[in-house]
């Protein structure tokens, strides 16, 4: 469940500025804990590891399209 909660948060990000501002303001943060708490108060919920694997998941498909359009 975590795991679709934050691929939602990754959507979400792209399609609403007031949230991606909110992640801006975290800066360079090494830390994803912030990333967790802004997306729990947008209603995801799931933990860094879950966030890990879906940004590793999503850039995968984003190159697979990438190399089959190109």
């Amino acid at each position: 469940m975590t795991l679709a909660a934050a691929h939602g948060f990754i959507r979400a990000l792209r399609a609403d500025a007031s949230l991606r501002r909110r992640v801006e303001a975290l800066g360079e943060a090494e830390d994803l804990g912030g990333l967790v708490v802004i997306g729990a108060c947008a209603g995801f919920a799931f933990d860094e590891a879950a966030l890990r694997r879906a940004y590793r998941q999503d850039w995968t498909l984003r190159w697979l399209a990438a190399s089959k359009s190109g």
